[in-house]
This record gives C-alpha cells, structure tokens and sequence, in this order.
C-alpha cells in the first residue's frame, strides 16, 4: 500500500501533536494522488516537466487543452491519468463538465482499486 502524508482540505499537511498525519488506505491515498496530478499542469514541475495533464501551454509543454482541445481529449486524458494512479485499475463511472469561461472542470467517477474496494470523487477544480 501507498503511504502518503494525509493532507487535509487546504492542501497542507496534517498534524495532530506535532506528528505529521498518513493516509490509512488505498482509498485515501488513491483519492488524494489523483487529485494533486488532476491539479498539476503538464511543464510545471520542474523535478518532472511530463506530470500533469497539458491544461495549457508553458514553456515546457506546447499543448493545451483547454480552448483548444475537445471535450473528447480532455476526457481521455483525465481517465487516463486517473488509471495512471499505483492502485487504479479502472474506472466504473465517470462523468465531466467543463466550464470553460471559469477554467472549472466538474468532475465525477468512481474508480476500483486494487484491492477491490472503490474510491469516489465529486469535485472541483480550478484550473
């Protein structure tokens, strides 16, 4: 299993007594990775310029999928680096809305994991 530092709502570290805070399951770690390489843009990250999905266009990624891509392609390269995760192994549902004017991108799925159980997400991101 993946051990992850747990990370709370605002995105920061959980620390309870000093002690940072882990996730206890697949699920909870599953879910919290896919969310942070949902949110990375593709060229950002300069330990590796290929993590994230190419939202938009950077100096280190000429794609961006926002504007100019379909709702088609961003779908798939959202399933994609969802199925990308250590303990994914498919996706039972999915659903996506993309409101572009607000660079919003609505999402829903629920995914198996390895271990059989489900992880499910209903979220927003900014992007």
């Amino acid at each position: 299993m993946a051990v992850d530092y747990l990370l709370g709502d605002d995105g920061d570290i959980v620390i309870v007594n000093g002690s940072p805070q882990y996730t206890d399951t697949i699920e909870q770690s599953s879910k919290q990775q896919t969310l942070i390489s949902l949110s990375t843009y593709k060229g950002e990250w300069d330990f590796n310029i290929l993590a994230g999905i190419p939202w938009i266009k950077n100096e280190n990624n000429n794609v961006s999928v926002l504007g100019k891509g379909t709702k088609q392609l961003l779908d798939s390269l959202v399933q994609q680096d969802i199925l990308d995760r250590e303990n994914i192994v498919r996706i039972v549902e999915y659903e996506s809305i993309l409101d572009t004017p607000t660079r919003k991108l609505s999402l829903s799925f629920i995914a198996e994991t390895k271990d059989g159980s489900t992880i499910t997400l209903n979220d927003s991101l900014a992007l």
